[in-house]
């Protein structure tokens, strides 16, 4: 009975062990001979990388208008939202009456004149001994002569200042905390004027793609108060400070609006910028590209492997478009880069794939790439074939 009992224990582990080989063992890696492929021909088209952000519009031109001078405000010619044009008068200052002080200096230097004209005369009849007594007394009162054209002239300019705070630009007086008989000085803010005119959209980039993004770019803005429709934009500006978010850095961009027709400061969106573009190269889908270390390579069909798939109506559907376009994630790194970091899933089962479709495999130099498309500088010519996994629904 327990001989019996011992042979039924082993045969019960047996199956266990069985059953769990079975259901742990790793999935068979695809072959050439079970991954399906596809033969894609390389074309001649045009390439774009971008970067994307979302963001929203605010004013690109506003002026803080100071004062300028110390002084008391006798006249404020605006108000909040009033439109001005560049030049208007915005504030008065109160002004100090010289016109008494003017006139008796006045008076004093006609004194002064028939005093010299007086002496003059005293010192042509004098006798030699007393002559010198008289040229002290000239000399004394030419220099008050002197003192009195100097005082009047600063009394005079005084009065003919002109200290008015004039509008730097055409706009809206967006803020002002001014009234009228407040005593200012130079640096005090009269006027907040923004012209609502000139907007742009601040993107907000991540630190990945900055190194790619430069003034002047060209970018597209779609934002989400006018969803059918595309503004186009420059790169005017990018911030030197970043915002740090659990670990990952974003800078502001600024995109200025070249026709913000309908647009308001505050309308939220997203923005494509254009990073690099080539037209006339090369093509290849991405998906041909294998990265090994850092060198690249594609595989290239035998004679007795796949021909390019075609659709019903005989038209290449393999071929590169003429315009490949794509947002680059990653901004200017190219596959290698891609390929080189760890747990990069995509791109190890890409290489995977690539190991077990067969063909041979052939080095290439890449340029640009984005999510569809690579450039060929190297390696390939308009209408070479190379092989592409098809993946097979599971």
């Amino acid at each position: 009975m327990k001989k019996w009992v011992y042979v039924v224990g082993i045969l019960l582990a047996a199956g266990v062990a069985t059953a769990v080989y079975l259901t742990q063992r790793p999935a068979e890696q695809p072959s050439a001979a079970n991954l399906p492929t596809r033969t894609v021909q390389a074309s001649k088209g045009n390439i774009e990388t971008k970067v994307s952000g979302s963001g929203s519009v605010s004013v690109s031109e506003v002026n803080n208008v100071k004062a300028g001078y110390k002084g008391t405000i006798s006249k404020i010619n605006f108000k909040v939202g009033d439109q001005v044009k560049k030049g208007q008068t915005l504030v008065v200052f109160k002004k100090t009456d010289n016109s008494e002080r003017i006139k008796q200096t006045e008076l004093s230097l006609k004194k002064q004149q028939l005093q010299m004209q007086q002496l003059q005369k005293q010192y042509k009849e004098a006798p030699e001994d007393n002559r010198e007594s008289i040229q002290v007394n000239m000399e004394s009162l030419d220099l008050e002569i002197e003192q009195n054209e100097s005082t009047l002239a600063s009394l005079q300019a005084e009065e003919a200042e002109n200290h008015d705070v004039v509008a730097p630009a055409a706009g809206i007086i967006k803020e002002s905390q001014i009234e009228t008989g407040n005593d200012v000085n130079e640096n005090t803010v009269v006027a907040v004027i923004a012209d609502y005119t000139k907007l742009e959209f601040i993107m907000s980039a991540d630190e990945l793609d900055i190194p790619s993004i430069k003034s002047g770019q060209s970018a597209q803005v779609t934002l989400n108060a006018f969803p059918n429709q595309q503004f186009t934009g420059k790169i005017t500006s990018i911030g030197k400070e970043g915002k740090s978010n659990n670990g990952v850095a974003t800078y502001e961009v600024g995109i200025s609006l070249t026709k913000p027709d309908g647009v308001l400061a505050g309308m939220s969106g997203q923005a494509e910028i254009v990073t690099q573009s080539k037209k006339d190269v090369v093509l290849v889908p991405v998906d041909a590209v294998i990265a090994m270390g850092s060198k690249h390579f594609v595989r290239v069909p035998s004679d007795a492997e796949s021909t390019p798939t075609t659709t019903n109506d005989g038209k290449d559907t393999t071929r590169g478009q003429d315009n490949a376009e794509g947002t680059d994630k990653q901004d200017s790194k190219q596959i290698n880069q891609q390929n080189a970091g760890q747990g990069n899933t995509r791109n190890n089962e890409r290489m995977g794939m690539g190991q077990a479709m067969g063909g041979t495999l052939k080095e290439v130099v890449v340029g640009i790439n984005n999510e569809t498309y690579a450039e060929i500088t190297s390696g390939l010519q308009v209408g070479d074939a190379v092989l592409i996994a098809t993946h097979r629904a599971r």
